[in-house]
């Protein structure tokens, strides 16, 4: 989530300080269910779950933070405090193993703090840590229609990098899809090759001029540090990254989000535009045949607009349009 708020002329009153997960992750949770009351989505309401599962956990995070290499790198952030409280909050978190792409996210600040600076000031901790850490790229993710968060963002030098649909389907019994059976089958580490070439052709130039993927990313062993199973395992996620082959190739590549607690199901999907309208029926229904196992769930979904077979397959089974959901970046050193 991330939500910039009105930053204009006033000085803030208060101080930053990092996020500390054993003691303010209740906090937290609370300042972004209030800052995010009127454009809580449900991939949003599935990281406030998170941090309220979380909660329950904070002697055992307290402990983590000071024992797991790297472990601020997962959990990263930055709070603001004012009259003895929590008011404001950024998560910061390292992808991958190089340190050259960090991500923002749960920008907010409760309304009653909005106009005095507050979050600009949260935003440049973080973008000063990623900086500091060796980061030469930030990126964070803004809904189309936010104008006052591209304000704030434009003011910091982010670019837009692409954008994804997200569509949501309400737990229940999932229609049937009557569809060819495709090949389909794991993707691992050793085919972090072939997972480049696909994406090198599907993600938009925009996104590559500003940080040109590395088959590091697909070697998803590895992505996200020492910490990232953990993080998983804390979250209730099974994640399945599955492929199409096509000889040498991929046809396609989906990844799914399998929640065995709190939270929807997540799925993301990536085709070939030489195999565009022919396999995304069957990946849906193989897909959610997977996801099945794991009972009713609300489910969602982020799809690149131009995949267009792919969002109506989705929409044939009950899935709705939500929202356009922007990546943003800000290139912070070469």
């Amino acid at each position: 989530m991330t939500l910039a708020l009105s930053d204009e002329a006033r000085q803030p009153v208060g101080g930053v300080r990092p996020f500390d997960p054993g003691r303010d992750i209740g906090a937290v949770a609370d300042v972004i269910e209030i800052a995010f009351v009127d454009e809580l989505g449900p991939n949003d309401r599935g990281v406030l779950r998170d941090f309220r599962l979380m909660q329950l956990a904070s002697p055992f995070l307290w402990l983590a933070s000071r024992s797991v290499p790297d472990f601020d790198t997962v959990f990263g952030g930055f709070v603001w405090t004012e009259d003895g409280r929590i008011v404001g909050t950024v998560s910061l978190t390292r992808l991958g193993e190089t340190g050259a792409h960090w991500l923002i996210s749960n920008v907010g600040v409760l309304p009653e703090y909005r106009g005095r600076g507050v979050a600009r000031s949260l935003m440049d901790a973080a973008i000063d840590t990623a900086r500091r850490k060796g980061g030469r790229v930030i990126t964070l993710q803004v809904r189309s229609q936010n104008e006052r968060a591209y304000r704030l963002y434009r003011r910091l030098g982010f670019q837009l990098m692409e954008q994804t649909v997200v569509l949501d389907r309400v737990a229940g019994k999932v229609p049937s899809l009557v569809a060819p059976t495709i090949p389909l089958r794991p993707w691992t580490p050793a085919d972090a090759d072939r997972a480049l070439d696909l994406a090198q052709v599907v993600v938009p130039p925009s996104y590559q001029a500003l940080l040109p993927l590395r088959r590091a990313e697909f070697r998803f062993d590895t992505v996200g540090g020492p910490s990232h199973p953990l993080v998983e395992w804390l979250r209730g996620v099974t994640t399945y990254r599955l492929a199409v082959p096509d000889g040498d190739e991929f046809a396609a590549l989906v990844t799914l989000k399998a929640r065995r607690r709190g939270g929807p199901h997540q799925l993301e999907m990536s085709v070939r535009p030489r195999w565009r309208g022919q396999v995304e029926r069957s990946l849906v229904a193989q897909t959610l045949s997977i996801l099945a196992r794991y009972g009713q769930r609300n489910m969602t979904a982020d799809i690149r607009p131009d995949e267009a077979a792919a969002i109506a397959a989705l929409q044939e089974i009950g899935f709705r349009p939500m929202y356009t959901l922007d990546r943003l970046g800000l290139r912070l050193g070469p």
